[in-house]
């Protein structure tokens, strides 16, 4: 919008390094697919891809879910799920986020969760989910400077540790740019055992 355009010519101005791309996050709803036919559902970067979440403390996912999701993929875009790690749904069971993942969904995390500021919980499932193949990008979701501040670093550092630096350096650099660029990123396979329980088993000690 208008607004969007002023700030990046401000940026420009002051010879910043910092881009400025528009989207949005959208909850699931029945309607999304009428929404992205009028041209009304914000998507990254004005590309393919589109941030959604759903309800935190919905025990199931809605039952029109899978169908919306599955039109909106049919209609060309690519859904992008936001803090999966917060919802109630995900924490009773991975297999859920699983299969979203199988039918080629991306995941993104919060950096706040995985440095513990949600809570030890909400910590704990972030990084079961990125042991078992499931997050795709990490993200500051800030919303302040202060409570929810736009910082990556400890965040990255903590994943690096439990799935890699390249894999970690690739979830807040390679894999959003190309989501902003509208290009392909490859989901592999979750690794998820076969037995539930390795989701509340604690956590890696660290290194």
């Amino acid at each position: 919008g208008a607004g969007l355009a002023d700030l990046q010519r401000l940026l420009a101005e002051s010879d910043s390094q910092l881009a400025l791309s528009p989207g949005g996050e959208v909850l699931i709803d029945p309607a999304l697919p009428e929404r992205h036919a009028a041209g009304r559902l914000p998507t990254l970067g004005a590309g393919p891809y589109f941030l959604f979440e759903v309800p935190f403390s919905a025990p199931s996912l809605p039952n029109y879910a899978l169908p919306v999701l599955a039109e909106l993929q049919v209609a060309g875009l690519r859904p992008v799920l936001a803090h999966p790690e917060r919802c109630a749904v995900f924490q009773r069971d991975p297999r859920v986020l699983a299969c979203l993942v199988e039918r080629g969904l991306l995941t993104q995390v919060n950096a706040t969760s995985l440095r513990g500021a949600l809570g030890r919980p909400v910590q704990r499932c972030a990084e079961a989910m990125l042991r078992g193949g499931l997050v795709h990008v990490i993200a500051s979701d800030a919303h302040d400077p202060h409570v929810r501040p736009p910082v990556l670093s400890r965040a990255v550092a903590r994943a690096a540790r439990l799935v890699g630096e390249t894999a970690a350096l690739a979830m807040v650099t390679t894999t959003p740019a190309a989501i902003l660029a509208g290009e392909p990123v490859a989901v592999p396979e979750p690794a998820l055992p076969s037995d539930r329980r390795w989701w509340f088993w604690p956590p890696r000690a660290r290194s």
